[in-house]
């Protein structure tokens, strides 16, 4: 997945922040989906952001990378920031995307919520499994003590 991350990592209050891309974005569900609106029109392309306090970090969903190698829209794009600064207007910024170099590679990425919660789930259906085979095996497993007996280890 391709996600649109536009953070400010300096340590300063960043005021009218611009953003151009080129060429200007664009995603496969803009074409796939009738829901979807163009991404370079929406309010963050057009209007920019008006306050971005240190640290401040915002995300968009981009695109499926799937989706994106399969589609032929473009995979290189130029970022261009512009910004002002406490002390006026700071150095234009440019950024150079290439999605292209993750095609053909599989990738790891971090563990998230939603994976924990999936490996529980996982987890909650093998224990109850286990539980049925175990139930109903013809043989009941001996209580802890008679374990230890039956291996000729002394009860303490």
């Amino acid at each position: 997945m391709f996600v649109l991350v536009i953070e400010n990592t300096g340590p300063t209050v960043a005021r009218n922040v611009r953003i151009r891309f080129n060429p200007p974005l664009e995603r496969v569900g803009e074409t796939s989906r009738p829901n979807w609106k163009p991404i370079r029109n929406s309010l963050l392309l057009t209007n920019g952001i008006a306050l971005m306090p240190p640290g401040r970090r915002m995300e968009w969903f981009f695109d499926l990378t799937h989706e994106r190698f399969a589609s032929t829209l473009p995979m290189q794009y130029t970022a261009t920031v512009e910004a002002d600064g406490p002390f006026g207007a700071v150095e234009t910024l440019t950024y150079k995307i290439d999605m292209a170099v993750y095609g053909g590679i599989n990738r790891l990425g971090a563990k998230t919520t939603h994976d924990g919660v999936k490996a529980l789930e996982e987890l909650v259906k093998a224990t109850g499994q286990l539980a049925n085979t175990l139930s109903r095996s013809e043989r009941p497993l001996p209580p802890p003590e008679s374990a230890e007996r039956e291996h000729g280890e002394a009860p303490e």
